[in-house]
């Protein structure tokens, strides 16, 4: 009772927080590029992800993430989510598994991803701001090398797509000169609030899952931060986040230093 009293004393400070992450004036402004992101420019990015992914020609029944951090969180809770956990298993018929490299030097991984890739045809969306990282440039090199060895340069190049710098970077450089088509991250988000640009999509796209459906989601909620302020309050998910945000703020100023979200239900 005490914490919900102390988290109703910081609701208007909470609302003006909000209002500097609405217009980019907060600290770390220049990352919230993310905040209402279908809106600004997640539509039309939608559109060319699905044109592509409907006008590929090659088959492929695997899609392969290479990327850590940011770069792979977002698109492996979806399909963790939404996929059979046994999707490896299943026939083919039961929809196309997700899975994911570069966010480890495993050298077994590796050696096993390869053996699934013997027995499946596959797709690679490497994902890397720089293109320098360690483990994804490590596991690129070497998914790459299986590619070019099994299906000859020319195929492999229509099964690696890549998503990274607009301009700049090794793995920019590196679709340029494979010609392998090539997604932007966007220069004012960052990877943990990526999955709904082409970090996440894209491979999202590619395994079949409706991403127009998560946007129009993610669309709803950020309606309701956009809503107007009726007696101090917003509605639905805006209001939910702002009461989340002030009880978290109420228990650290209380002391209580840590938090634990526990689920019965990993997906």
């Amino acid at each position: 009772a005490e914490l919900k009293v102390s988290a109703e004393s910081l609701h208007a400070e909470a609302l003006l927080n909000l209002d500097g992450i609405r217009n980019g004036t907060c600290a770390g402004g220049e990352w919230t590029g993310w905040f209402d992101y279908p809106a600004r420019s997640g539509w039309p990015v939608l559109d060319t992800i699905e044109d592509f992914v409907r006008k590929n020609d090659t088959f492929f029944d695997l899609v392969i993430v290479v990327g850590i951090g940011g770069s792979f969180a977002g698109s492996k809770a979806v399909s963790d989510a939404l996929n059979h956990s046994f999707i490896h298993a299943l026939p083919r018929s039961a929809g196309v598994p997700v899975v994911f490299a570069g966010h480890n030097l495993n050298e077994a991984g590796l050696l096993e991803l390869i053996d699934l890739c013997d027995r499946r045809q596959p797709m690679i969306n490497v994902i890397s701001k720089s293109g320098t990282t360690t483990e994804p440039g490590v596991a690129f090199r070497i998914l790459r090398s299986y590619l070019e060895k099994r299906f000859g340069e020319r195929e492999a190049a229509r099964r690696i797509v890549v998503t990274t710098d607009s301009k700049r970077g090794a793995l920019r450089a590196l679709a340029r000169e494979k010609s392998y088509r090539a997604f932007e991250i966007p220069d004012d988000i960052g990877g943990r609030f990526s999955v709904l640009t082409p970090v996440g999509v894209l491979p999202l796209a590619f395994a079949g899952f409706d991403v127009r459906a998560m946007m129009n989601g993610a669309e709803s909620v950020f309606a309701d931060f956009r809503g107007d302020v009726v007696a101090g309050r917003l509605k639905g998910a805006g209001a939910a986040a702002i009461e989340y945000a002030c009880l978290r703020r109420a228990s650290w100023e209380a002391g209580k230093r840590i938090e634990v979200m526990n689920v019965a239900d990993p997906k």
